[in-house]
């Protein structure tokens, strides 16, 4: 599936609907999904919600290396995605999301600045991670927490996540995401 417009995201949702029905509700899907871009994760987020997914974990992994050709905050890597049925009808309310993903975040910003923080102990000159790696795996965090509830604020997320996008317009979950 190519593009990047509505039908791009139609197709994304209808492949990832039609994989989660065949799969058993212990079955797993995993997306490599590299990109900073905040309007890209509410648009994954979207498709993970649309298709009835959710994610229940994330890796990052470092896939480039450094270049002395790349100069300022180039993501060096992906996450991969971890996605299960989302089983059940929970409900939470943007404030209350607001702290689990605050939480979440966190824990996930600690993680990756600690394994910098390693790998400096183990004389290496530069990071493992870089800002842009970190606001990736902090997208990736926030993924985790937003997608495991179908319903936020009283509405149906799977109606909203395939509800049309309008240019210029900021959708629920851009203003979940960004």
């Amino acid at each position: 599936i190519q593009g990047e417009d509505e039908s791009f995201r139609r197709n994304m949702v209808a492949a990832y609907k039609r994989m989660t029905e065949c799969m058993p509700d212990n079955g797993i899907q995993v997306i490599m999904f590299t990109h900073q871009s905040g309007s890209i994760w509410a648009d994954m987020a979207n498709i993970v919600w649309a298709s009835g997914l959710q994610v229940t974990a994330a890796w990052y992994v470092v896939t480039e290396t450094d270049n002395p050709l790349h100069v300022g905050s180039h993501v060096k890597g992906t996450v991969l995605l971890v996605l299960r049925k989302r089983l059940g009808t929970y409900k939470s309310t943007r404030d209350d999301l607001a702290w689990e993903i605050q939480e979440e975040v966190e824990k996930q910003v600690q993680a990756l600045a600690g394994l910098n923080q390693q790998a400096m102990g183990l004389h290496r000159d530069e990071n493992v991670f870089e800002d842009a790696d970190i606001q990736m795996a902090g997208y990736a965090a926030a993924l985790r927490v937003l997608t495991r509830y179908a319903v936020i604020d009283g509405r149906d997320m799977t109606a909203e996540a395939i509800r049309p996008r309008v240019k210029g317009e900021t959708t629920f979950v851009d203003g979940l995401i960004v």
